[in-house]
């Protein structure tokens, strides 16, 4: 009976070898899938960043329409993570009847505190890159009917006509061919979204 009980007692629980074997397994295993988790989790926040760029062209959009004003979706192309705004513009006229000129202005970069960082807080930096087509402002402009304005004035760059279509190109840094964009097409503001090749 004596022995029977430690012949039990010696057969229970793992060797510190059988500990190890499956420690050394689990850590393979986490190798082998951790970088494909990682991937798949970037690939999601490059979603909800490119959703966030929809719904901030969208914003700005039914913002123009609502207060019969000219707004701004502008782009922060060098901030880390990248930041949107929406933001309103000042118009003014000079001029009369047929040479009339209508002058807007843009509230500079510095002055702006309306920026929303891209991704709601789950982004950080050095995962994503974002471009804009207009490299010369990273805003596009819609009317107060809800179109986009064909001519703006700024300080910085007296005129900027814009180009059809106005593209927010979204990237994984360190895999370039990984991307998201959202395309404005027309000048009524229809806008569309593609992914990685078809992507600019």
């Amino acid at each position: 009976m004596k022995n029977h009980r430690l012949l039990r007692q010696s057969t229970a629980g793992f060797t510190l070898i059988e500990t190890l074997v499956v420690v050394i397994m689990i850590g393979v295993l986490f190798a082998i899938a951790a970088p494909g988790w990682l991937t798949f989790i970037n690939r999601q926040r490059l979603g909800t960043a490119n959703e966030r760029i929809l719904q901030t062209l969208r914003t700005a959009q039914a913002e123009a329409k609502r207060t019969q004003t000219y707004r701004e979706a502008r782009f922060d192309v060098a901030s880390d993570p990248p930041r949107v705004a929406v933001l309103p513009l000042t118009s003014s006229t000079s001029g009369t009847g047929g040479a009339a000129v209508q002058t807007l202005g843009r509230i500079p970069d510095a002055q702006v505190n309306q920026w929303e960082t891209l991704g709601q807080g789950e982004v950080r930096s050095g995962i994503l890159t974002l471009r804009t087509s207009h490299t010369a402002s990273n805003s596009i402009i819609f009317s107060p009917d809800g179109a986009v304005a064909s001519t703006i004035q700024a300080t910085t760059n007296p005129t900027i006509t814009d180009t059809q279509p106005f593209t927010v190109t979204l990237a994984l840094r360190g895999a370039p061919s990984v991307k998201r964009c959202v395309s404005v097409r027309t000048l009524l503001g229809a806008v569309n979204q593609k992914s990685d090749a078809a992507c600019p």
